[in-house]
């Protein structure tokens, strides 16, 4: 009977010391596979975190090229606005270019014949001008080409304070241009009005004395 129960207690030693193998074996794995499950989870939270500053990185890239390329659109359409602006400038001085070609033809071939006649075309009444001084309307005027000879007159049918420029270029195409640009140009509150005259005096016909 005691024979037995020593080796009953012999087998039970050994199936303890086999279960605490296990058992230590079982931790020591344990432990390994959560190192490895920590470390494994530290890489990917790395590798998220590196994506997301280049998905950051290549959205901001991606607003910045969108918007210049809105900017760049916009100047293209304001350079082109700019452009067909002056492509219109230049065919309305084309044409104005052309018709004073053609007054200065007349005068060659000799279909205007005296030179009040020749000279008839380059005088011009402006009415509704501010009384700014003959020397500041002079320059205003003379931005258009050289002034042969300028008056000042008072007109009753005007408010106070405005004046009748009474102005002859030195030739017929200075005085087309500049009653073009002139007429209708806004100068403080008033907007001036054009007339081409035969001669000064019949410009001066019906209005006040000289300035």
């Amino acid at each position: 009977m005691a024979g037995v129960e020593s080796t009953l207690a012999h087998l039970l030693s050994q199936v303890d010391e086999t279960l605490k193998a296990q058992q230590a074996e079982a931790t020591a794995h344990t432990l390994e596979t959560n190192e490895l499950l920590v470390k494994r989870c530290a890489e990917s939270e790395a590798k998220r975190v590196t994506l997301e500053a280049a998905l950051a990185a290549a959205t901001k890239r991606a607003d910045d090229a969108e918007d210049a390329s809105r900017r760049t659109m916009r100047d293209l359409i304001a350079a082109r606005a700019r452009a067909d602006a002056a492509e219109q400038r230049a065919a309305h001085l084309e044409a104005l270019l052309a018709k004073a070609s053609d007054a200065i033809g007349q005068v060659e071939r000799g279909a205007i014949r005296t030179v009040d006649e020749a000279s008839a075309h380059a005088i011009l009444e402006v009415s509704h001008v501010p009384d700014l001084g003959t020397e500041r309307i002079r320059t205003l005027l003379s931005h258009f080409g050289d002034v042969a000879r300028l008056e000042l007159r008072h007109d009753p049918a005007l408010p106070s304070g405005y004046r009748v420029a009474l102005v002859e270029y030195t030739d017929v195409p200075t005085a087309m241009i500049a009653a073009e640009r002139l007429h209708g140009m806004q100068l403080g509150e008033s907007s001036l009005r054009v007339v081409r005259r035969p001669t000064l005096a019949a410009a001066a016909v019906g209005r006040g004395s000289a300035a």
